[in-house]
């Protein structure tokens, strides 16, 4: 070592004894010499000072332990600094895991280092490697003994040691063993099948799959979730299949899942509107289908009535003689008529297909007026939804009855400033006068409540040169706005000004 190097090394030791409750400076003195010399003996020294000022952090015995590990290479040292803290920790889950972790990469090294090159290349042929397999994960056997003793319904732990063994292929007779001790004593446990369900997709086929499946079931029979927890993954393993016909065999089996689910009342909102929706693109009836016996058990489900909504839209009886019967099942639901969602998911272009005057005349202008709608917000979704059939997308009528059908809709409130906008910027053919009537119409509706309406028609009359009228606007706006709002419109006319 250099004398450069020797008198950082002292004074990051010194600096560690004065600053004893700072752990990052322990941290870089260990980085640091780590640095300098690999082996050098002085960073086991230190770890333990770190250790014994700052035992209570665990993570600190696992970065020490590692450290030992990793690039000091001393399995001993290792062990020792797990097992210590262990005994300080001994709830820690990431101190208990990670030792079972570090026994089976420890004998995965002396396992390697003790095999000839010839032996590694033929490992999978040699007698003697398959009679080693059996003892090299024995350390690691004899933790998991001691964590089935101490902490026997730890599902996080033990869950934890399954999955680090399937990563050591020696290690099979260990996995088996945990595998076998989970189900016995988390047989009724959702996590443990979804798990076994989520293994399985990787390395097992099909049947087998189904098998895990049709056993969790009747272990969990109670579960109202685990139908949606056991057809995600098999989803997630479909998306990544390139056979078809294997995929669509996936797939049949999860449609089996969920319509047993379905029946059972066991298919969770989440997951009845996200695969119905995968299913949608596959087979629209059979969608539709379902839609209907989902909603004869959820029949307030918004986001299930907008999509038998559509599929009712994409049907061959979606015409002029089927829009009776579709209108006829929002009527006839109250929590749909005060759904911002459903009013906000039905776009013109369905409305259309399903005659959109007959929508119009038969079913808006009655909502309108209609007691039963007592949401404001959904009765502004259903004038801006009649605004669009009519004054927008209407060419068969003349300018003159778009008007009178707008006035119509805006004689009542409730109204805002968003549907304004909405008028001024799709109704490109109002005149100038047109227009003026609807500025006064939104200023007596919203004009106690609505700054912006009053910026824009001040600004409007200035633009028709009306500067007269423009002062009265501000004087009128004064007298409308609540106290709190007058400061927020002087300061605008300030800015615009």
């Amino acid at each position: 070592m250099s004398g450069n190097a020797a008198e950082g090394e002292t004074i990051g030791t010194l600096y560690c004894e004065h600053c004893k409750a700072h752990l990052p400076v322990y941290l870089l003195h260990c980085l640091h010499i780590t640095t300098l010399n690999r082996r050098l003996i002085h960073v086991s020294k230190q770890l333990v000072q770190m250790l014994k000022y700052h035992a209570q952090d665990e993570q600190m015995w696992v970065y020490a332990a590692k450290l030992e590990f990793e690039t000091l290479d001393s399995i001993m040292n290792a062990r020792a600094l797990f097992l210590q803290g262990i005994r300080k920790h001994p709830e820690s889950l990431l101190l208990n895991k990670e030792y079972f972790k570090f026994e089976l990469l420890a004998a995965e090294v002396s396992r390697e280092r003790s095999m000839t090159v010839e032996e590694l290349l033929n490992e999978n042929e040699s007698s003697k490697s398959n009679q080693d397999v059996a003892t090299t994960s024995k350390v690691a056997a004899v933790v998991f003994e001691n964590i089935k003793q101490s902490r026997p319904f730890d599902y996080e732990l033990i869950s934890s040691c399954w999955k680090i063994s399937r990563g050591f292929p020696f290690a099979k007779e260990l996995q088996a063993e945990i595998e076998k001790y989970m189900k016995e004593k988390f047989e009724h446990k959702e996590d443990f099948w979804v798990e076994r369900v989520e293994t399985a997709l990787q390395s097992e086929t099909l049947e087998e799959v189904k098998d895990i499946c049709q056993e969790a079931l009747l272990n969990c029979f109670e579960s109202e979730r685990l139908y949606a927890l056991l057809i995600t993954p098999i989803i997630c393993k479909i998306s990544t299949l390139t056979s078809k016909t294997l995929a669509m065999a996936y797939f049949q089996f999860c449609l089996d899942l969920f319509t047993q689910g379905l029946d059972l009342g066991k298919i969770d909102d989440n997951m009845l509107e996200a695969f119905l929706q995968v299913l949608k693109q596959q087979d629209a009836v059979l969608c539709s289908q379902l839609v209907e016996r989902a909603l004869a058990q959820k029949p307030d489900n918004v986001e299930l009535n907008v999509m038998q909504f559509e599929c009712l839209m994409g049907s061959p009886s979606s015409g002029e003689n089927g829009a009776p019967e579709v209108w006829k099942l929002i009527m006839a639901n109250d929590k749909l008529l005060n759904s911002v969602v459903f009013w906000g998911a039905i776009q013109t272009q369905f409305v259309q297909q399903l005659n959109a005057q007959y929508f119009y005349d038969s079913v808006l202008m009655k909502l309108l007026t209609c007691s039963r709608v007592t949401c404001s917000k959904c009765k502004i979704e259903i004038k801006r939804l009649a605004l669009q059939i009519v004054c927008v997308d209407n060419s068969e009528i003349s300018s003159m009855e778009k008007w009178r059908a707008l006035q119509n809709i805006l004689s009542l409130p409730p109204v805002n400033y968003e549907l304004f906008q909405n008028i001024v910027e799709f109704c490109g053919w109002i005149s100038k006068t047109q227009k003026k009537w609807l500025f006064e119409q939104f200023t007596r509706l919203i004009g106690d409540e609505c700054v912006e309406i009053w910026i824009a028609y001040k600004s409007f009359l200035f633009d028709c040169c009306d500067v007269s009228e423009a002062n009265l606007c501000n004087d009128r706006a004064l007298r409308y706005l609540s106290k709190d709002l007058v400061t927020k419109f002087l300061e605008c006319v300030s800015v615009q000004n």
